[in-house]
């Protein structure tokens, strides 16, 4: 089931993923998706951009297409402990 805190926890566990594999494991239209993401990015734990299909045959088959990804993004700590 896709809830906000199934996509932050799968997110979170695959760091990277691209829209469409997001689509297919929660069963979902990318463009519901596309708004649900919003959320974790208005909170800023993801990161939305475009890449380039990662295809290497060269055969022209899937068009050298650009991949919408998802990227959830760590938090740095607020302090730095020193080690003794």
């Amino acid at each position: 089931m896709a809830t906000l805190s199934a996509l932050r926890d799968y997110l979170s566990e695959k760091k990277e993923v691209p829209l469409m594999d997001l689509a297919h494991q929660f069963h979902k239209d990318p463009e519901v998706l596309r708004d649900m993401l919003a959320h974790w990015v208005r909170k800023g734990k993801v990161q939305l951009y475009t890449g380039k299909s990662a295809c290497q045959s060269q055969c022209g088959g899937c068009g050298q297409q650009s991949i919408e990804i998802c990227r959830w993004i760590e938090p740095l700590p607020d302090t730095v402990q020193p080690t003794l």
